[in-house]
């Protein structure tokens, strides 16, 4: 069973502010903390 994550856009947030929300959901994982 393959576990991975998408790296996306956000589309809440826009232009810059919807990479950098994008990145960071896709690095912020709450189980390794």
């Amino acid at each position: 069973m393959t576990n991975y994550k998408r790296l996306y856009r956000s589309r809440d947030d826009r232009m810059i502010g919807g990479v950098c929300s994008g990145l960071g959901e896709y690095l912020f994982q709450p189980q390794k903390m």
